[in-house]
C-alpha cells in the first residue's frame, strides 16, 4: 500500500513538474503545501510561495469569493470551479481558470486541495476585442446608412436594398427601380450631368466612379447622396453588370457647411480680437498668421512679423537656453502648454505674458502647427505683488498688535501683584493683628465681622491670582508649554466641573515663545468657548510634536454647530474664532476647526518648527 502511495505520488510529481497549467496542494487552511514549476511563470520564485496563504495572491475584488469556494470545497468534499484574477508582485493583473479538487485521508476527511489552474488572460483579451469589433460592425451598419444596388445591364433588371428605398423615399411595392424611374427622383439641376456620366461610362471608362448630387424624394424632402460605383465589363470591354452602394450625406455636408461657415466667423473674429494676441505658427516655430491683437500688443504689423521665428519674443537668456524650443517640444507631446513669464515687445519694452501654447494636427494626425495665444498680465501681477505686500504687512501688523497686548497684560498682571496684592495682603495682616487682639467672647458679632472681612479679602487675593494667570501665566515662562497647559485644564476643571484629559510631550518646549504664548491663548479662548456654548462634559487637549510638526488639538464631546452658520447666531462665538485665527497666522501656524452639529468641535493648530514665528 505504501509503495503504491509512493508511486502514485512520484507520478503526480513528474506529471506537475511538466505541466503548463498552474498546479498547487493546498492545506485545509489554504496555505500551499507545493507548486510545480510553472508558478515560476507568474510569480518568480515558487519555492519561496511554499507556507504561504494562497489567497493572499487573489485581486481582492475576488478573494472572497475564492476563499468561500474553498472552504465549501474543504468543508463538503465536493470538486469546485472557479474564476478570479491573480495580483502578481509587479501589480499586473491575470485572469485564471481554476479546478478545485479534495484529497481525502484515510479517514475520508479532507486532507489536501488540488488547485489546478489556467492563465486565460490572452484568450479572455482575445474574446473581448472579438465580443468589441463585432459591436462596432453591427453600430457601423446601423449608423452608416448605406443602400446597396446592383444592376443586370443586359435584362436591363435592377435590384435595391431595403436601406435604399429608405434613402430615397419610396417603398418597394410603390417603386420600380428601373433608369428612368430613378433619374425621375434625381433633382433637376443635377439630373442631366448624372445621366450622361452614366451613359459615357455604359460605353468605357473606368471601372469604379465617384459621385454626388440631389434628390427630391416624393415627399419633396430634398437630400444629398454619394455613391460609389463598379463597372464589370466582359472580354469586348462592354458593361455586363454595374454594383453600386449609396449613402445619404446630407447631414454630413451640412455640418460641413457650417464648419466652414463657423471656421469663417471664428478667423474673422481672431483677427479682430485686440485684447489677445492670437496667432499660428509652423512646427519648426515659424509665423503663419498675426491678429490685431497681436499687433497691438506686441507691436508688430502682420507684413513684418510673418516668416520670422518667435524666439523674438523671448527675453535673450530665455532663447539662449532654449525656452523656445522646449515649449513647442512640451505641446508637440502634451497637447497643450501654459506658462507665465516675460514677453519683448518690437520696442524692446518688456511685459508679464500668460501664454498658452496648442498643437495642431491634419486628419492623419500629423503636427501641422502650434496656436499661440498671449494675453498681456502686466496690470494683474502688480495687483497681486501688491495684494501679497498688503497681506504681508497685516501680518506684521496683526503679530505686533498680539506683542502689544500681551505687554498691556504683563504691566496690568505686575500692577495688581505689586499694588494691589500688597495691599491686600497688608489689609490681611492687619485685620488677623485685630481679631487676634479682639475678645471674642465680648464681642462677639464684631468678631464675626472680623472674620467674615478675612475670608473676603482671602477670596478676592485668590480671584486676583487667578486673573494674573491669565493675564500671565507664569508656568508657561517656567516650565514651558505642557505645564502650562496641564496647568491651564486643572483650572478649568475646578471652575467648571468639565472633565479634561491633558496629553502632551517635553519636546515641545522647544518651540519659540510667541509660538508657545499663542498656543497658550488658542487654548484658553477654545476652552471659553467650550464653557459658553458647547454642553459638554468632556474635553481633550494634547499637544505633541512629530517630525518637524507641532501640533495643538482641543476636542469637545458637546454639541457642536455647522461652521458655515457660526455667525448667524452667535456673533461672540465667531470672533473667538477669528481671534484664535488671528494668533494663530501671527506666528505662521496653520489655524483649522472641525466641527459639526452633535458632533463636537476640534480646534487644531499646526506650527511647521524651523518655519518661523
Amino acid at each position: 500500500m505504501t509503495k503504491d502511495l509512493r508511486e502514485t505520488e512520484e507520478r503526480f510529481r513528474r506529471i506537475a513538474e511538466n505541466a503548463s497549467d498552474l498546479i498547487a496542494l493546498l492545506d485545509p487552511q489554504g496555505r500551499r503545501v507545493y507548486v510545480n514549476p510553472a508558478y515560476d511563470g507568474l510569480f518568480g520564485d515558487r519555492k519561496a510561495m511554499i507556507g504561504s496563504v494562497s489567497f493572499d495572491d487573489v485581486h481582492p475584488e475576488d478573494r472572497e469569493r475564492v476563499q468561500q469556494s474553498f472552504f465549501d470545497t474543504v468543508h463538503d468534499g465536493e470538486g469546485r470551479r472557479t474564476e478570479f484574477r491573480f495580483l502578481l508582485p509587479n501589480g499586473e493583473e491575470r485572469h485564471i481558470e481554476s479546478q478545485a479538487s479534495a484529497v481525502f485521508d484515510t479517514y475520508g476527511k479532507v486532507a489536501l486541495v488540488v488547485r489546478v489552474s489556467r492563465d486565460v488572460t490572452e484568450r479572455r483579451k482575445t474574446y473581448e476585442a472579438l465580443q468589441a469589433r463585432d459591436l462596432q460592425l453591427q453600430e457601423a451598419q446601423a449608423v452608416a446608412n448605406l443602400g446597396i444596388w446592383e444592376r443586370d445591364v443586359q435584362k436591363d433588371v435592377s435590384t435595391w436594398s431595403d436601406q435604399l428605398y429608405k434613402i430615397f423615399g419610396v417603398t418597394r411595392d410603390s417603386f420600380n427601380p428601373g433608369r428612368e424611374a430613378f433619374l425621375a427622383l434625381v433633382h433637376r439641376e443635377d439630373r442631366e450631368r448624372v445621366a450622361t456620366s452614366a451613359k459615357s461610362l455604359l460605353d468605357g471608362g473606368p471601372a469604379l466612379f465617384d459621385n454626388q448630387f440631389r434628390i427630391v424624394r416624393p415627399d419633396g424632402a430634398v437630400r444629398t447622396v454619394y455613391t460609389r460605383v463598379r463597372f464589370d465589363r466582359d472580354d469586348s470591354g462592354r458593361a455586363v453588370r454595374i454594383l453600386g452602394v449609396c449613402q445619404d450625406v446630407t447631414d454630413r455636408k451640412l455640418a460641413e457647411e457650417q464648419a466652414r461657415a463657423t471656421e469663417e466667423r471664428f478667423r474673422t473674429m481672431v483677427e479682430n480680437v485686440r485684447d489677445y494676441a492670437i496667432y499660428m505658427i509652423d512646427p519648426t516655430g515659424y509665423i503663419t498668421s498675426w491678429n490685431l491683437g497681436a499687433e497691438r500688443i506686441k507691436g508688430y504689423h502682420a507684413d513684418e512679423i510673418i516668416g520670422r521665428h518667435y524666439s523674438l519674443f523671448f527675453l535673450s537668456e530665455h532663447t539662449e537656453r532654449g525656452d523656445p524650443g522646449l515649449q513647442l517640444e512640451f505641446a508637440a507631446i502634451q497637447g497643450r502648454y501654459e506658462s507665465e513669464g516675460w514677453s519683448v515687445r518690437k520696442d524692446g519694452s518688456r511685459f508679464w505674458a500668460h501664454v498658452i501654447v496648442t498643437r495642431l494636427l491634419d486628419e492623419s494626425g500629423k503636427l501641422r502647427g502650434f496656436s499661440r495665444i498671449t494675453h498681456d498680465i502686466t496690470e494683474r501681477r502688480r495687483a497681486e505683488e501688491d495684494l501679497h505686500s498688503y497681506a504681508d504687512r497685516l501680518r506684521v501688523t496683526s503679530r505686533r498688535l498680539v506683542e502689544v497686548q500681551e505687554a498691556e497684560r504683563r504691566l496690568l498682571a505686575g500692577e495688581l501683584h505689586d499694588r494691589v496684592g500688597q495691599n491686600l495682603t497688608a489689609l490681611g495682616l492687619n485685620l488677623s493683628i485685630v481679631a487676634s487682639g479682639l475678645p471674642a467672647e465680648d464681642y462677639p458679632e464684631l468678631a464675626a465681622r472680623l472674620e467674615e472681612s478675612s475670608l473676603l479679602v482671602q477670596g478676592t487675593v485668590d480671584a486676583m491670582r487667578n486673573v494674573m494667570a491669565e493675564l500671565r501665566p507664569h508656568a508657561l515662562d517656567d516650565y514651558g508649554l505642557p505645564a502650562a497647559l496641564r496647568t491651564l485644564a486643572a483650572s478649568f476643571s475646578r471652575r467648571t466641573g468639565i472633565q479634561v484629559a491633558f496629553q502632551g510631550d517635553a519636546p515641545v518646549t522647544s518651540l519659540p515663545k510667541p509660538v508657545d504664548l499663542a498656543m497658550f491663548r488658542i487654548a484658553q479662548e477654545a476652552l471659553n468657548n467650550v464653557a459658553k456654548h458647547s454642553n459638554a462634559d468632556h474635553v481633550e487637549i494634547a499637544v505633541k510634536r512629530t517630525n518637524g510638526l507641532a501640533t495643538l488639538s482641543v476636542r469637545d464631546n458637546g454639541v457642536g454647530f455647522d461652521p458655515r452658520r457660526i455667525g448667524a447666531s452667535d456673533s461672540g462665538a465667531g470672533w473667538g474664532l477669528l481671534i484664535m485665527r488671528e494668533r494663530a497666522e501671527a506666528v505662521g501656524a496653520d489655524f483649522s476647526l472641525r466641527a459639526e452639529p452633535d458632533a463636537g468641535v476640534q480646534v487644531l493648530v499646526e506650527y511647521h518648527v524651523g518655519a518661523g514665528g
